[in-house]
């Protein structure tokens, strides 16, 4: 299967430390969504200034969201919740009629 993560999040935009900056993002945020207040859910480390833009990967520019409202706001996630309810076909069977 093609690794869109890779594509879509290169690891050299990320620091070392991402995963203890992410986690700090968590705790700091209460184990919350700060968009919908959602708890006991799988959390996203959400660039509030994306990086693409100049945002950063301090802790500052970061919050806690759940995995809707993190692809709420990253329209090229769409994939991510297409996926989960069409498990059963990869992206490539549904690009096979585009190429």
């Amino acid at each position: 299967m093609f690794p869109y993560h890779r594509f879509l999040f290169p690891q050299e935009d990320y620091p070392e430390n991402w995963d203890e900056l992410r986690k700090a993002v968590y705790r700091r945020d209460g184990w919350q969504c700060q968009k919908c207040g959602a708890k006991n859910i799988q959390l996203h480390a959400h660039h509030q200034t994306p990086l693409s833009v100049g945002g950063s990967n301090d802790i500052s520019n970061l919050i806690a969201l759940c995995k809707n409202c993190h692809i709420d706001d990253h329209p090229h996630m769409w994939w991510r919740r297409w996926k989960e309810n069409n498990p059963q076909l990869t992206p490539e069977e549904c690009a096979k009629d585009y190429k």
